[in-house]
């Protein structure tokens, strides 16, 4: 190869470099945003829990009292609204978790993808005999 085959064919590997280590931060962003995400979505469901307990304790109170008064039939759809309450709040919980979860095993099988072509490339301008290193270029944007 001529000199200036040489010399266009290391600009465009640098540029690709440049264009998959960006296309890599962004993704990188993207997950730890993801991740932030599922952060929130964990500390209100455990708001939520604490605020269900703290009612049902209530509720347990109330029952202690009307109990005392001889009202036991209404002590029973109080605690049976309580359950049916506590279940459905659950059930959501669970739900939007599951959900959440499933877009963490996306990202990471993205990301073991992106690690792969970087891999790929890095090989290749290795092979070039390039001097820029892709994946200490990579390390920097990592979050983690």
């Amino acid at each position: 190869m001529e000199k200036a085959e040489v010399d266009e064919l290391r600009e465009l590997t640098q540029r690709v470099c440049e264009n998959v280590t960006a296309y890599v931060g962004a993704q990188l962003d993207g997950s730890l945003e993801s991740m932030q995400l599922m952060q929130t979505v964990v500390n209100n469901i455990n708001t939520k829990y604490v605020g269900i307990k703290r009612e049902a304790e209530s509720v347990g109170k109330l029952s202690k009292v009307l109990e005392a008064r001889g009202i036991e039939a209404r002590i029973m759809d109080v605690h049976a609204d309580v359950a049916i309450l506590t279940a459905c709040c659950f059930v959501r919980s669970a739900k939007t978790m599951e959900e959440k979860m499933n877009i963490v095993d996306d990202i990471d099988e993205e990301l073991t993808e992106l690690e792969d072509m970087v891999e790929q490339l890095e090989q290749y301008t290795g092979s070039l005999g390039s001097s820029t290193s892709l994946s200490s270029v990579v390390k920097k944007h990592r979050c983690c």
